[in-house]
C-alpha cells in the first residue's frame, strides 16, 4: 500500500508525511490537524504559491494529472478528515 494522498483538485499524489512539515509564510510551523484542513480545502496548493500571510495557502490550480484519483479523494474527505483513511 502507498502511503500517497492525493489532491482534491488536481488528483496528484502527495506523501501523507508530509502534512507534518508544513509552514506559513512565516516559517511559522503548521499544527498536523490544521494542515490536514488546509490540505481538504486547498489540495496540493498548501505546497505552492506565495503565502505571505498567516494561516493564508494558495489553492492547487495545476492541471489535472489523474482525474480519478482527485474524484476519490474529494469523495474520501467527504467522509473522513483522517489522511490514513484516504490512502489509496
Amino acid at each position: 500500500m502507498s502511503l500517497d494522498i492525493h489532491c482534491p483538485h488536481c488528483g496528484e499524489p502527495c506523501d501523507m508525511g508530509e502534512l507534518h512539515d508544513v509552514y506559513d509564510g512565516f516559517d511559522k510551523h503548521v499544527p498536523y490537524k490544521q494542515a490536514v484542513k488546509v490540505f481538504i480545502e486547498n489540495g496540493c496548493g498548501l505546497w505552492q504559491g506565495n503565502r505571505n500571510l498567516p494561516d493564508h495557502f494558495a489553492k492547487c490550480t495545476a492541471s489535472i494529472v489523474d482525474q480519478e484519483m482527485a474524484d476519490r479523494a474529494k469523495i474520501m474527505m467527504e467522509f473522513s478528515e483522517h489522511p490514513d483513511e484516504w490512502l489509496y
